[in-house]
Parts: structure tokens; sequence; C-alpha cells
């Protein structure tokens, strides 16, 4: 199946790890879980010979705006609708980090 959806498309995104944080906190994944998807993603996609990209998903310019990204996934969007991140059961107490990052800091994640 991951190797069906890599055959689809030109390159792969991989994302930092911290962008993922919620989903842990939701206990959805676990660390260590996510670290092996990850991998297997690369992997699969080197065996492929498919580009892979490293993106930041960035929602922000630098660290000190995240408060206004979260001020936002509490507000009620048009229609009343909630938006994605936010977490109703309130498990979520630190939201992704998706500041702008230099090359050695996506380096390290």
């Amino acid at each position: 199946m991951l190797a069906e959806a890599i055959s689809l498309f030109d390159f792969i995104e991989i994302q930092p790890l911290s962008v993922y944080k919620d989903l842990i906190q939701k206990n959805d994944l676990t660390l260590e879980r996510l670290q092996f998807i990850v991998k297997e993603i690369i992997l699969e996609a080197k065996r492929q010979n498919k580009i892979i990209v490293a993106t930041g998903d960035v929602h922000y310019a630098s660290k000190d705006l995240k408060k206004i990204r979260e001020i936002y996934i509490h507000t009620k969007g048009l229609g009343g609708k909630a938006h994605p991140l936010y977490d109703y059961k309130q498990r979520v107490t630190d939201y992704p980090e998706q500041h702008l990052r230099t090359t050695s800091e996506m380096l390290k994640e």
C-alpha cells in the first residue's frame, strides 16, 4: 500500500517530527511509531528513486508567533467549524512547531 501510494508522486515530502506532536499527545501515535513510519516512507521513496524533500509545514515566520497560531486554532471558523488541529478533549497542550526553520534546525529534526 505504501509503495503504491509513493509510486503516484514525483517527489515525497517529509516534515519535522515536531509537526506531528499533537498526534502523540492525543495517543494516536507514539514517538517511536512516528519515527518508524517516517523511516519507512524514506526507504520506500529511495527504493523508487523518488526525490525526498524536507519541508517545514510553515505557518508562521518565527517561534514567538506560535501563540497567534494557537489562538487561530481555538477560534471557530466559517460556519462555526473548528480548526482541524483543535482537540475537543483538551489533550493537546503544546501544538505543533510550524515556524520557519533554518537548515540546521531542519537537519536536527
